[in-house]
């Protein structure tokens, strides 16, 4: 299923010019881009750039038609690069009836399953809703209380192709009871 998002990967990777060379942490990424960004498309966009540019990381958005084939329910998307590695961030938006649900995702090439879930576990305080393998992918489905945030709920998701060498994390928010 996510095995799609290689070649459009690939073709990013390969317009980006030799820029730093440091790794790209996925947890600083995810909670100070995603997560801080407080599911906000002109903050979480500026905070992709911030963070970029102050680790001299190359930045750049995404194309609408990469966003839409990667997940139709996109909105925007960035790029963020360091040598080799792209990790992407993309913000998310869908109506659930009278509920709009926004989320944020941000793929990381070269991070397991495992690694997912040790990152997240370690920085959040999640309850497991699911876990399950889903066409060679395995997905877990939490819930998180985020104080700072009010008494809005959200979720968040680790998916991993192992075929594909990637994971996506996953912040979005979730209807009130």
């Amino acid at each position: 299923m996510l095995r799609f998002l290689l070649p459009i990967l690939a073709a990013l990777l390969s317009q980006a010019p030799a820029y730093g060379q440091a790794p790209i942490s996925p947890i600083a990424v995810f909670n100070g881009v995603c997560f801080g960004g407080r599911l906000d498309l002109t903050l979480t966009g500026q905070l992709a750039e911030i963070h970029a540019r102050l680790s001299n990381f190359q930045f750049q958005e995404m194309p609408t038609e990469a966003l839409r084939s990667m997940n139709p329910d996109s909105v925007r998307g960035w790029t963020i690069i360091s040598g080799q590695t792209l990790v992407s961030v993309i913000l998310s938006q869908k109506q659930d009836r009278s509920f709009v649900s926004r989320g944020c995702s941000v793929i990381v090439p070269g991070l397991s399953y495992e690694s997912a879930k040790r990152l997240l576990q370690s920085n959040f305080r999640l309850r497991l809703l699911d876990e399950m393998q889903q066409t060679g992918s395995k997905v877990a489905t939490y819930t998180v209380e985020v104080l700072s945030l009010g008494s809005r709920k959200f979720a968040m998701t680790i998916q991993s192709d192992p075929a594909g060498g990637f994971s996506i994390l996953a912040f979005f928010e979730l209807p009130a009871d």
